[in-house]
């Protein structure tokens, strides 16, 4: 119904190129939407590269055990036991504690799984980073939207006000300017708010190209399928962290006791006296730890270890369960904001656009009056975005926790 001219207002000519150059660029790309993002982020980002090869390290240093100390090779010549001069061979192998083996390749398995568990952790979190930075590279994107119909409906102000306007209008004129170079203001900020998601968008995704959005509404965020069960609001992926992480620890003060227990040793010597050859033999040997001090220090403070992340693990379940209820409380409270505006503030802010256009008009309204209107009916909208992506957002952390 109106014409938008922009005049006096300094960042106009490069919104209006802002948009162009996006509005081009985005037909050469591939449009990306919420899984899309995901997908892409969980191959390319370091996070989950590295989170993969740890796992891999993990394995790899299993893979080592049972672990054996360097073979000892010996040539002895000389009189070793008498005047005879004498020539011999020695070959011997330390192959530990069978007990101290044995943890070290439960222990090995343990940190694999520990790995993976920390994998489970990392991908879900970068799932829930990636899926959080969209919503606002969403709402962002709308905002846009908004403001442009907004300025739209705003019409061209020096129709209204002249630079010659008569001394009786000059209050209207001044709050008539100030509404509409606000509009314009956010018009310009919201614009440049979008580019700056679409910036955090590439980062998250670890891609050179720009990516493109794919989505044009926002909607409300459903939650994933919870796992079935009256337990179905516990953080599993976390709850299984803390607990692989306490076997390892278990794991490792079991490694210190068997450190008291006796290493065995065997070898093979063969020997020559003066021309006398095919001396051998076999030797078998214990070593065995007499002072044990240091080792049962080394005991209690693997227990103590233990223990501190014992402590610390339970404290973050209590936290963890706190942190769900908090957001299940958040998630129920936007909701019900939502559905307010949905079912009144939303349809009312629409009747006072029909009506604010319809009367001015007719000239039944001033157009400071007018706009005073448009702009708080533009807000209701903006603040039910808000509200939007807030509870969007509140419900990919709580899915993040509970999946």
């Amino acid at each position: 119904m109106f014409k938008i001219i922009l005049v006096n207002f300094k960042y106009s000519l490069f919104l209006l190129l802002g948009l162009s150059f996006v509005c081009i660029f985005a037909e050469a790309q591939k449009a990306v939407n919420i899984n899309d993002a995901v997908q892409i982020a969980l191959i390319n980002h370091p996070l989950a590269k590295n989170a993969e090869l740890n796992v891999q390290s993990a394995e790899s240093s299993a893979g080592a055990y049972p672990y054996l100390k360097p073979t000892e090779f010996n040539f002895i010549y000389g009189q070793t036991h008498s005047a005879t001069y004498t020539k011999s061979f020695e070959i011997s192998q330390n192959l530990g504690s069978p007990f101290t083996q044995y943890q070290n390749i439960k222990l090995g398995k343990e940190q694999v799984q520990l790995s993976k568990a920390d994998q489970v952790l990392t991908l879900k979190q970068l799932a829930s980073m990636v899926k959080t930075a969209y919503m606002k590279w969403l709402f962002d994107r709308l905002m846009i939207r908004q403001t442009l119909s907004e300025a739209e409906l705003c019409g061209d102000f020096e129709n209204y006000y002249p630079a010659n306007a008569p001394d009786s209008q000059i209050l209207q004129k001044a709050s008539a300017q100030s509404l509409y170079a606000d509009v314009q203001r956010r018009q310009y900020n919201a614009e440049e708010e979008f580019h700056f998601s679409t910036n955090q968008m590439q980062q998250l995704l670890c891609i050179n190209e720009t990516p493109v959005l794919s989505d044009t509404t926002m909607e409300l965020y459903a939650i994933a399928a919870f796992r079935p069960g009256n337990d179905k609001f516990q953080p599993w992926a976390y709850i299984n962290y803390y607990e692989q992480q306490q076997k390892v620890l278990d794991r490792k003060v079991s490694l210190e006791q068997s450190k008291l227990t006796p290493e065995i040793k065997g070898g093979y010597f063969t020997q020559q006296i003066e021309q006398l050859a095919g001396f051998k033999g076999y030797m078998v040997g214990i070593t065995l730890p007499l002072f044990f001090n240091t080792q049962v220090s080394k005991i209690k403070e693997a227990k103590f270890n233990r223990e501190i992340a014992k402590n610390e693990s339970e404290f973050q379940k209590l936290g963890l369960r706190s942190t769900i209820e908090n957001l299940q409380i958040r998630l129920n409270q936007y909701f019900v904001n939502i559905s307010y505006f949905r079912e009144n503030a939303l349809p009312e802010s629409d009747i006072i656009i029909r009506t604010a256009i319809k009367l001015l008009t007719d000239k039944k309204i001033s157009y400071q009056v007018y706009l005073e209107n448009i702009t708080k009916s533009f807000k209701i909208k903006s603040e039910y975005l808000a509200e939007l992506r807030r509870y969007n957002e509140t419900a990919i952390e709580l899915e993040h926790y509970l999946n």
